[in-house]
């Protein structure tokens, strides 16, 4: 009986002694692949907040849980290019005229804001009107109408500022 039980023992002792190095090895892995994991979503989530629209980062709750919420700009950048009318096409749009910042920030702020936020988001970050509409919650023909609207008004203000 005293021979089983040292038997025993010594099977249970070498079973300890080589499983737990193999589950501290699969706990590493774990982690690390954890860590990856993690990594990668603080990446996406630096990167998404980099491209945001200025001053458009907000932090919100609702209940218990918190949100990161912001404006994404889908090109980072526009720029317009010098163009010759017979390549481009003449514009005979009064905007196209617009060349300082300053200008069109003043135009901008002489909108109402809806129709402000609908010609940010279609004209100006190239969303569609579909897209525009489901963010400010109205319907895309809505947004068209605004941005419409809008533009009118604008370039009545390039045209005759006074």
């Amino acid at each position: 009986m005293i021979v089983a039980i040292v038997i025993v023992a010594i099977i249970v002792a070498a079973t300890v002694y080589f499983v737990f190095p193999l589950r501290q090895t699969v706990d590493a892995s774990t982690r690390a692949e954890l860590t990856d994991i993690a990594d990668n979503a603080l990446q996406r989530i630096g990167r998404d907040v980099r491209l945001a629209l200025p001053n458009s980062v907000r932090v919100t709750t609702s209940g218990s849980s918190a949100f990161v919420e912001f404006l994404a700009i889908r090109t980072a950048g526009r720029y317009r290019g010098q163009s010759s009318g017979a390549a481009c096409g003449a514009a005979t749009d009064e905007l196209a005229d617009i060349e300082t910042h300053d200008e069109m920030v003043r135009l901008l702020q002489g909108l109402d804001p809806k129709q402000r936020a609908a010609v940010l988001l279609t004209a100006i970050l190239d969303y569609s009107a579909e897209e525009a509409g489901r963010m400010l919650g109205i319907r895309a023909s809505s947004v068209r109408s605004l941005t419409t609207r809008a533009r009118a008004r604008m370039k009545h203000e390039v045209v005759d500022p006074t």
